[in-house]
């Protein structure tokens, strides 16, 4: 049986309506899930203080040696600037990446398995001169280290 052009496109429009109607129901999950897989009020235009209750749950932060984070003392351009955080704390959970001036404190959470040695690089971006902090979740405490770091050229619209 020989379909008619017009017929064709019905059936057509049909089928990609069904399609696009089931795919958003299968998204609508994903979205709400999101929370939990980034969680965005941890991110959100906090104060350090309030930044780090809610990462620390309040718990006291232990200075250490045993976190190294390298970053440069000055940074010609806040927009970029690299760091790398190690540590050889055992059954170290989480790293959580900080900078005090800027308006989003909380630059990067990572989740680690506690089986690793932890060796993280990235780039975070700085709106002014301002102590970078690096916390250390192992064995139920949490661990810092910190340096501060001299932006000429402000990283965030300056």
């Amino acid at each position: 049986m020989t379909q008619t052009r017009r017929q064709f496109i019905k059936k057509s429009l049909s089928l990609g309506g069904a399609l696009l109607g089931s795919s958003l129901g299968m998204l609508k999950p994903l979205l709400a899930q999101s929370e939990t897989i980034w969680p965005i009020s941890k991110f959100a235009h906090l104060t350090y203080q309030t930044a780090l209750k809610r990462i620390t749950g309040g718990q006291p932060l232990i200075a250490s040696t045993d976190i190294t984070l390298t970053i440069p003392r000055i940074a010609e351009n806040g927009a970029l600037v690299p760091f790398t955080v190690s540590s050889t704390l055992d059954m170290a959970e989480s790293v959580f990446i900080l900078v005090k001036n800027n308006p989003v404190p909380l630059i990067a959470r990572f989740t680690l398995s506690p089986q690793i040695n932890t060796q993280l690089s990235a780039r975070l971006k700085m709106a002014e001169t301002s102590d970078v902090v690096s916390i250390v979740l192992a064995n139920g405490h949490y661990y810092y280290t910190d340096k501060t770091v001299k932006v000429t050229l402000g990283g965030c619209g300056g």
